[in-house]
């Protein structure tokens, strides 16, 4: 959030500033602050007392220390993550727990990490109760807090596997309260190596258990959850990035840098490089030759230094993240140099709709690229893109055209957003040899008008009828475009999510009802009926539905006893109030 002395200065504001960790960041802060007798309000929070006295103005009544757990609430807290209750706890591990919460202190995080530890079915045998135990050390009763914090975070994750530690020990490329997406970061393991592939499971799949497995032991925390509770983005809590920084800098892991000159002389000791960047003047001459075997480069920040790098001198380089949207005039982003980097598998850029992306005009030679993510800005893809025999994920922003040829891409899994006013007839028409496609968004961005929209809707049909292994399909239409889907044969019984809330259908599709594993629906329709109605709720796995109406019914819809057995979400939009739910239909909380 962005404030100012002269748009706070007739306001009466509140204002809570989280986690300071030094006074020159408050006495920043407090210039931005007006006195202007209206009984304004700050609070900020801190671990370290000098902040907190700095804070206000050395008067102790204004500062409120937080008490650590007391026992019962300790207890409470320890055990229900581990059990699920205290009474569920096996009375063999009700001694040596008593020890552990007394090492804990009474710190929510520690015993959190500690019990997440326990959680894990490797460690449910007394010895490894009695290990935990013994490893924190008495000394703990009598470590500051924050030293005592760090021991047990240490033990965590000194127990991890080897294979997550260093799926773990990755995470510490990404700024501090920065939240990062599940999707993303499986990529970058498996493109890193970190992934070991089941027999059974392709590499993502594995990818994603780690990732899941990281959230379950509390190593990482959750900060975004879909319709079926799975977490699908997560951040760091400060210590256990503190703890990853040092557990990194002792194994030459990864380093984190805010300018560039400081690597001069490191050579062949950077394999991982995240650069952070703030408001302030960095030194932009450096000699990034030195950095011959540099794997991964993750750049975050002003904008105004990206222009810098040198990418083709970093011939290893397999993964490229360049983090920005802080552009408010146009301005140009030059990848051009990637096109040496013939080992380059992952390209991650997120910037806002200022940018202008240039990659190069060719990237066939890029054989082994897997995925490129550009979901805003303004890029050109160039032609020979079509030619990339491994590329696996494709993200372009809207209102972006592909060469054709796109049929060419076998390997495709996700293909976002296709834009339908921007590529041709045969592009379209292409879309059905992805056979491989799991992850298909359609968008239309409206910038061309869609000629001849008949044939045009049949060709999308027949496309989207071949791809047999889909599984999230979103079409994106604003506008009055109707029917021509009606008659759509499933393009996958294996659909779980199905977004078309703005192409209006007549009625709902009977197609619907066959897609068995469908957890998310959006739809349009014109006017819904109960047959309608009967259709959806009987889909057996559907979690979260919305429908809009575009007309008020002719009457009353019901919904009866038993209709939607799953039903989390239900949002429903209509000029009229049309629904009538049975006694006991729903929860009351869905009801509401």
């Amino acid at each position: 959030m962005v404030f100012s002395r002269e748009n706070l200065q007739d306001k009466r504001y509140l204002i809570i500033i989280d986690d300071l960790w030094d006074k020159s960041a408050w006495d920043i802060f407090r210039c931005a602050l007006p006195k202007n007798n209206h009984a304004s309000r700050v609070i900020t929070t801190t671990r370290i007392e000098k902040v907190a006295m700095e804070c206000c103005s050395y008067r102790c009544e204004f500062i409120y220390k937080m008490k650590p757990l007391n026992e019962h609430d300790s207890r409470r807290l320890f055990f229900n993550r581990i059990f699920g209750s205290e009474n569920a706890c096996p009375e063999r591990f009700k001694g040596v727990s008593t020890g552990i919460l007394q090492r804990c202190g009474g710190l929510p995080l520690a015993i959190v990490s500690v019990s997440s530890l326990l959680a894990n079915p490797a460690t449910s045998v007394d010895r490894q109760w009695e290990y935990v135990s013994n490893s924190l050390s008495d000394k703990f009763g009598i470590m500051p807090a924050l030293d005592g914090m760090r021991n047990i975070l240490h033990l965590s994750y000194k127990n991890l596997p080897y294979h997550l530690k260093t799926c773990f020990l990755y995470l510490g490329i990404y700024p501090e309260d920065y939240i990062i997406r599940k999707s993303d970061v499986v990529r970058q393991w498996i493109t890193e190596g970190f992934v070991h592939k089941a027999q059974v499971q392709d590499a993502e799949d594995v990818a994603g258990s780690y990732f899941n497995e990281l959230v379950n032991r509390s190593m990482i925390l959750h900060t975004d959850i879909d319709y079926q509770n799975n977490v699908v983005s997560c951040k760091l809590h400060d210590m256990m990035l503190d703890l990853i920084l040092y557990e990194a800098a002792e194994e030459k892991f990864f380093t984190v840098t805010d300018n560039f000159s400081t690597l001069l002389g490191l050579h062949n000791s950077v394999h991982r490089l995240s650069l952070q960047y703030d408001n302030r003047n960095h030194d932009t001459a450096a000699a990034t030759t030195s950095l011959t075997y540099l794997r991964s480069l993750a750049i975050f920040g002003n904008s105004k230094y990206m222009h810098m790098h040198h990418l083709s001198d970093f011939k290893f380089l397999r993964v490229l993240i360049t983090v920005f949207s802080d552009a408010v005039h146009q301005m140009s982003l030059d990848l051009t140099g990637i096109r040496q980097l013939f080992q380059l598998r992952d390209v991650k850029i997120e910037a806002n709709i200022h940018v202008q992306i240039q990659l190069p005009a060719q990237i066939q030679e890029l054989k082994l690229l897997e995925s490129i993510d550009i979901e805003w800005g303004s890029v050109c893809i160039p032609p020979d893109i079509v030619h990339l025999p491994h590329l696996i994920h494709l993200v372009i922003p809207e209102g972006t055209g592909l060469p054709d040829g796109i049929g060419n891409l076998k390997s495709l899994i996700t293909l976002r957003s296709f834009d339908l006013g921007e590529n041709s007839l045969h592009n379209i028409r292409s879309i059905r040899e992805l056979t491989n496609l799991r992850d298909l968004n359609l968008c239309y961005s409206g910038k061309n008008v869609v000629s001849n929209m008949e044939t045009w809707i049949d060709v999308l049909r027949s496309s989207l009828e071949k791809l047999s292994n889909l599984k999230y399909l979103h079409l994106y239409w604003p506008g009055t475009c109707e029917n021509g889907l009606c008659s759509l044969n499933p393009p996958s019984r294996h659909l779980q999510r199905l977004e078309m809330a703005y192409w209006w259908f007549s009625k709902v599709p009977k197609w619907i009802g066959g897609l068995h594993e469908l957890h998310v629906l959006k739809l349009a329709v014109k006017e819904v009926s109960d047959d309608d109605i009967t259709l959806l709720a009987q889909l057996p796995s559907l979690t979260n539905l919305g429908l809009r109406m575009r007309g008020a019914p002719k009457q009353k819809i019901i919904i009866y006893k038993k209709a939607f057995p799953v039903l989390r979400y239900f949002k429903f939009w209509c000029s009229t109030p049309c629904l009538v739910f049975e006694a006991s239909v729903m929860s009351e909380e869905l009801r509401n």
